[in-house]
């Protein structure tokens, strides 16, 4: 149980209550499949929009500015992308993009000593690449391999605590079972 943070600093009675939601819509288009030769194409195609929020009844108190802030949790996101997949016989490629925009209701911006940006809440943007690859060894066993390409950017600046602008990559090679 975490207690709510109060505007003196101390904690209250409370506990703290999360809401958190999110939807998200898609649309794919398969093409008809076709073959030539001994190879067989299945392409598809499509895009997504989504949004997410979340409300929380605790707030931060940050002791060295003296500064409260209520509701530090609070946000709201969109996010929205293509994708593109083909399969070639046992050979299966896809590639996406999203890009997400989430932004605190509540949380300030700081630049990067720490100073709060007036009345500007944080704001962040991502943009995010993945990308695959299967080739199907056997009717149950698969040859995989992922990875994504991040790049996250904050209208804040104060990142002692939490990385706000940057980029990362991540890649998975393995092998798939079906059962």
């Amino acid at each position: 149980d975490q207690k709510v943070v109060t505007a003196a600093g101390t904690f209250s009675d409370d506990s703290r209550g999360d809401l958190a939601w999110n939807g998200d819509l898609g649309l794919q288009h398969r093409w008809r499949g076709w073959s030539l030769g001994r190879l067989s194409f299945e392409p598809s195609a499509g895009a997504h929009a989504g949004f997410s929020g979340l409300t929380s009844n605790q707030n931060h108190y940050e002791a060295s500015r003296l500064k409260y802030v209520q509701d530090y949790y609070d946000y709201h996101a969109l996010a929205a992308g293509p994708f593109a997949r083909i399969k070639i016989s046992r050979l299966e490629a896809s590639l996406s993009y999203d890009y997400d925009r989430k932004e605190y209701t509540q949380r300030l911006a700081q630049d990067e000593d720490g100073a709060y940006r007036d009345d500007e809440t944080v704001y962040t943007n991502d943009h995010v690449w993945t990308y695959g690859m299967s080739l199907a060894l056997t009717e149950f066993l698969s040859f995989k391999a992922q990875g994504a390409y991040r790049t996250s950017s904050s209208n804040t600046r104060y990142e002692r605590t939490y990385r706000h602008n940057f980029q990362s990559k991540h890649y998975f090679v393995g092998i798939g079972l079906k059962h």
